[in-house]
């Protein structure tokens, strides 16, 4: 991988920002953002709408679209103002306690810039200041006897000098007090909004934003706050909020025993029109596949390149210049549903984050192969992909799975019950609101992301098969688990064969059938399977850390291959051998003479090259390792 391609990468990253305009828009969010924008156009005032879902679910996308269409709405006689309060951004810059007065300022702000007689909006600029002033000295006396006790700071003796002799500006002493500085600002604010709203023919419509990234006690207490102006003529507020962040809230403030409803009920006080984002609805597919780099095409009924995007989004090099078909974009779209729950904003983050994997795992590869730059292929992106969202959304179960990268260690994965029943995803399952869900989508993931290595699709997901798994694991830095290639430790003990046999002679062909046995079955797993040196002619066979048998060779026999029958916890020997299947019966006896290597149990490797095509001697040698971790279970 070279600099260019690393910086095209980087730059191709997604950014988290929401929708501007309803023409980058690829959820399906258009038909409810004009609709709800001439809805607003023609409704009576006063009126609250509550926009509900979760976190980076696209709510601020869709009150970006209802500005714009707003905009286009509004008439010289029939005027709509959309005045948009992002409330994060002032968490940022005042104490807690204070942010629902300064959100209050904000929103009183942004309406008289709208204006346009410069006289009244310069008085009112100059009310709005002393209220305000009025508000603060109000506020701080209320908290008085906390900060008090705390600090030992007495706010309301400060509060008093600093305005004694102020006349009608003397600051509250009381709650009462404070109840009618609020009425005072209510009935400022009612001002304001006349003063940009002469008729009954315009509004103005406040949208809150960024509510579910407050503290939740803090959302309420903003609510509670804003619910006194919400029924004010001529005004429309639309609240954006996780409808979970209240209920916290209200649990928070009432105490852990406090019940849902009692969130619920405060919700629906201030909500008249309650609007839930439609995830259900949303083009996932379109969405995650424009981000990716590819655009539906109604024409070929399949994804084309997205020029702009095909240097440097994450799917932008596969290696061919075709159409991405529909079956291809399920999986990515499959697996971002499983994996984020339709939630745009953890898309993008699973995007960015197989971006960075795609990066380090083409690095790798490349400096282990020692080659020009590889094609990126589309199967190696599913695999990546599948990673990346499996590790973003279960951590827990993806240091599982990394700790031992096998089939059988996948296959489980698959098993509802199974994750059920493990220790690593406990944590999960705790800080979910349905487990039972959440355990079929980790199944689920996993079971889309071995189905794309499944070659033969027969369901079963071979040693071979789960290789480019082991490889992107390892070459993304994803596991420390080091494999060794079974390949190069059968090409070193055949280099010695052919050395004692020759490589013309009719015995590297039987060599070579049964070392395809080995490759091109389940016993090529370098997690379990090993050859340890044991002499040069001869090495030790070993499965799962443990000595089973030896492979060996000498010039009368170019292979030999021994079990040995304790290592299974085999006692009788011939009992053991007339209790197997026929084809392996009639390979293996029981050998007692000393030999090279270790077992009694020696397998007649002559007669399985002679008498079956390479399928069925693949199909023995499996057979043969099924027998081997059967009698390994038993002894344990």
């Amino acid at each position: 991988m070279g600099d260019t391609e690393q910086t095209e990468g980087i730059k191709g990253l997604l950014r988290d920002l929401p929708i501007q305009d309803a023409g980058d828009e690829r959820l399906g969010l258009k038909t409810q953002a004009d609709a709800i924008a001439e809805f607003i156009a023609y409704c009576d005032t006063p009126l609250t709408i509550g926009i509900q879902g979760d976190w980076g679910i696209g709510k601020t996308s869709l009150l970006n679209m209802i500005t714009k269409n707003l905009e286009k709405l509004s008439a010289p006689r029939k005027k709509l103002y959309p005045v948009k309060i992002e409330t994060w951004q002032y968490s940022q810059f005042t104490q807690e306690e204070y942010l629902a007065i300064s959100v209050l300022d904000a929103i009183n702000r942004a309406i008289l810039d709208k204006v346009k007689d410069s006289d009244k909006k310069q008085e009112l600029k100059d009310n709005n200041k002393k209220l305000l002033g009025r508000v603060w000295r109000a506020v701080a006396i209320g908290a008085n006897d906390i900060i008090k006790k705390e600090t030992g700071l007495d706010l309301k003796k400060t509060a008093e000098e600093v305005t004694k002799g102020e006349g009608e500006n003397q600051p509250p002493t009381s709650f009462e007090d404070l109840s009618r500085v609020v009425e005072e600002y209510k009935r400022h604010f009612k001002e304001i909004v006349n003063s940009v709203v002469p008729d009954n023919y315009s509004k103005i419509v406040i949208m809150l934003d960024d509510l579910d990234r407050l503290k939740p006690v803090r959302a309420l207490e903003l609510l509670e706050s804003v619910k006194n102006f919400l029924d004010v003529e001529k005004t429309v507020f639309i609240l954006a909020v996780d409808y979970s962040v209240i209920q916290k809230g209200v649990r928070m403030k009432m105490g852990g025993d406090a019940k849902d409803f009692a969130g619920k009920s405060f919700f629906d006080k201030i909500i008249q029109i309650p609007f839930n984002m439609p995830t259900s609805s949303y083009r996932i597919d379109r969405y995650v596949m424009a981000l990716m780099g590819w655009e539906w095409s109604t024409d070929t009924k399949d994804y084309k390149r997205r020029e702009k995007l095909s240097d440097s989004a994450f799917l932008g090099d596969t290696g061919t210049k075709r159409n991405l078909s529909q079956e291809d974009a399920d999986y990515f779209t499959d697996m971002s549903k499983l994996g984020t729950n339709n939630n745009p904003r953890a898309i993008k983050r699973v995007i960015n984050y197989a971006n960075l994997l795609k990066l380090i795992y083409r690095k790798n590869r490349r400096l282990k192969l020692d080659a020009h730059q590889r094609t990126w292929t589309l199967r190696e992106a599913k695999i990546v992909f599948g990673l990346a969202t499996i590790h973003l959304t279960w951590p827990e179960v993806f240091y599982f799975f990394a700790q031992e990268p096998t089939p059988w260690r996948a296959n489980q994965l698959q098993d509802v019950n199974f994750l059920a029943n493990i220790p690593e995803a406990r944590p999960i399952f705790e800080r979910s609101a349905d487990p039972l869900k959440t355990q079929s989508r980790i199944a689920g993931a996993f079971n889309i992301l071995m189905d794309t290595i499944d070659e033969n699709d027969d369901g079963e997901i071979s040693t071979n098969e789960f290789r480019p798994i082991w490889e992107v694991l390892i070459s993304a830095n994803l596991t420390n688990v080091r494999m060794e290639s079974i390949e190069d430790q059968f090409d070193e003990f055949r280099q010695i064969v052919e050395g004692l046999m020759g490589k013309n002679r009719w015995d590297m062909k039987m060599v070579k059938k049964v070392i395809n046995g080995f490759l091109k079955t389940d016993w090529n797993n370098p997690l379990y399977f090993r050859l340890i040196e044991a002499g040069k002619h001869v090495r030790t066979l070993v499965w799962d850390k443990k000595a089973i048998g030896s492979i060996t060779t000498k010039k009368s026999e170019a292979l030999e291959l021994y079990l040995l029958d304790s290592a299974l916890g085999v006692e009788d020997v011939k009992g053991f051998i007339d209790s197997l299947d026929e084809a392996l019966k009639t390979l293996l006896y029981e050998q007692p003479k000393s030999h090279y290597g270790m077992g009694n149990i020696q397998m007649d490797l002559y007669a399985l090259a002679a008498e079956h095509e390479q399928d069925d001697v693949n199909q023995i040698m499996n057979d043969l390792l099924g027998v081997v971790k059967k009698g390994l279970r038993n002894k344990e």
